[in-house]
């Protein structure tokens, strides 16, 4: 056992590991994003020490802005809303063209919502960034596995959404977190992240 890490932080590491054996033989970089999974972890240094002697030092964890950040411009290329699903809260923003936050709003899910509960916090949370903000493209960061093929989210830290058609109900985009994160990056975007 390795000091610090638990069982689910140790497959963790294997399937990084296994993922990144391909592109490094090849002597082709691969970079990590973390997002609050780790960033929230009490065990995080000992999770990210692993992670780095698999892929290097090319370990990014987010701060909970830049996740955002980057979930809204890989999701809508610009100018328009993000949905920043958390496991404690969900924050919505209304951002401009230069990325820019215009105004914002957070949601706290109450306890044992379910789906139709959530997305009718999510539209009433949408319509106090204006009316404009109904109309823009809405970039949704989900913090689980996206399905894209059929328009879902699963494995989530907020299982009442799993499964269910949230990018549809609310006219947006969904796409992973850190997904969302290496997109942004690859096309440019740094913010000083090593």
């Amino acid at each position: 056992r390795v000091t610090g890490m638990t069982r689910e932080n140790l497959t963790g590491v294997r399937v990084i590991r296994a993922f990144a054996k391909e592109p490094l033989a090849r002597k082709i970089p691969v970079f990590a994003y973390a997002t609050s999974a780790v960033r929230d972890a009490g065990n995080r240094e000992a999770f990210c020490a692993a992670v780095r002697a698999c892929i290097g030092d090319r370990l990014a964890v987010l701060s909970g802005e830049q996740e955002a950040r980057y979930a809204f411009l890989a999701a809508t290329g610009g100018r328009g809303g993000m949905l920043d699903i958390g496991g404690g809260s969900t924050k919505l923003g209304l951002i401009d063209a230069s990325g820019r936050l215009l105004q914002a709003t957070r949601v706290v899910l109450p306890e044992g919502a379910d789906f139709p509960a959530i997305e009718a916090l999510y539209r009433e949370a949408i319509a106090r960034l204006g009316s404009e903000a109904a109309a823009l493209p809405l970039g949704i960061a989900y913090p689980g596995h996206v399905d894209r093929a059929r328009g879902i989210g699963l494995n989530s830290n907020v299982p009442a959404l799993d499964g269910h058609p949230l990018a549809r109900a609310l006219g947006g985009v969904l796409l992973n977190d850190a997904n969302a994160a290496a997109l942004v990056r690859s096309n440019g975007v740094d913010e000083g992240i090593q």
